[in-house]
């Protein structure tokens, strides 16, 4: 028998995105043929596995599984344990901690976790995010609720492939969402109605998607990316023109999950500027500074 981990990045017909995977392959060896025998997914690479009678015992960075592999076409996990996970944000709230844990595809869902402030091996609650990739969070103590700024797409760019002459990475899905968690019940995560913002047309796609203000009475948000310019022909030769452009938008939580859009202003910069986009105005209640 052989043991063999691997990762692959692949193209989902279904979905129309890529796909990331890793895990263990058993392989059989009889006389001079290799044969599957079943597979053990990870969620982040596996380190070393052995084989317990019919049980692959498996160990990552992240989680220790027991799979039976007795059907190989369809091995099930009979035990697990989280042994340690990513933080990439922390938030501080009365004697706990909110530990954010963010997906680096959409295939794979972002996480909460609350632990002990005293004793951060004390989990106390997990909460898996809905469908996106989150970009960036944050706190608001007047209703004890976490606003989480999702995006819907991975792609960061767009190009125009002059084999096929047509757009490569062209985002179907053109929004951004928030989301809403409260956490008013002590050890307790609770998910509140998402709202999504639809940019149609605005954006080709979304490269940058963060708070770039916050506070208690509005919160703003930043949406960089590429709009649809202009197809540029030169000689028998096709290029886009780009530009950058940033979308800056003042909401307004409410304590029920709901958002306010109170305002909104427009960016744009060429994308060849050495200078970049410049820094984002204030939102001053009624008006952009």
């Amino acid at each position: 028998v052989l043991i063999v981990p691997y990762e692959s990045r692949d193209w989902d017909w279904e979905t129309g995105e890529y796909f990331y995977k890793t895990a263990i392959q058993k392989i059989r060896i009889e006389d001079d043929d290799l044969q599957k025998a079943g597979e053990v997914p990870h969620e982040v690479r596996a380190r070393r596995a052995t084989m317990l009678g019919s049980l692959m015992v498996s160990i990552s960075g992240q989680e220790l599984l027991a799979a039976d592999l007795r059907d190989s076409s369809n091995p099930s996990i009979v035990a697990s344990q989280v042994l340690s996970w990513p933080v990439h944000e922390l938030h501080k709230v009365g004697d706990n901690l909110i530990e954010v844990e963010k997906s680096y595809s959409m295939d794979q869902p972002s996480k909460l976790r609350l632990v002990s402030a005293a004793d951060p091996e004390n989990l106390i609650n997990t909460l898996e995010l809905p469908a996106g990739m989150l970009q960036d969070t944050v706190w608001l103590p007047g209703t004890s609720q976490l606003l989480c700024l999702m995006k819907m797409s991975q792609w960061p760019w767009v190009y125009y492939n002059t084999s096929s002459m047509n757009l490569e990475g062209l985002d179907e899905e053109r929004k951004f969402t928030l989301v809403m968690v409260d956490f008013q019940v002590p050890g307790e995560m609770a998910l509140l109605p998402v709202t999504e913002f639809q940019l149609a047309e605005d954006f080709w796609t979304i490269n940058r998607l963060e708070f770039f203000h916050t506070g208690e009475e509005w919160q703003g948000i930043m949406v960089q990316g590429l709009p649809p310019l202009a197809l540029v022909e030169s000689g028998a030769y096709r290029h886009l023109e780009y530009k950058y452009s940033r979308l800056l938008i003042a909401v307004q939580p409410h304590a029920d999950g709901s958002i306010q859009t109170l305002s909104s202003a427009w960016q744009f910069q060429s994308a060849n500027s050495s200078n970049w986009l410049s820094n984002p105005p204030v939102f001053a209640g009624d008006r952009w500074l």
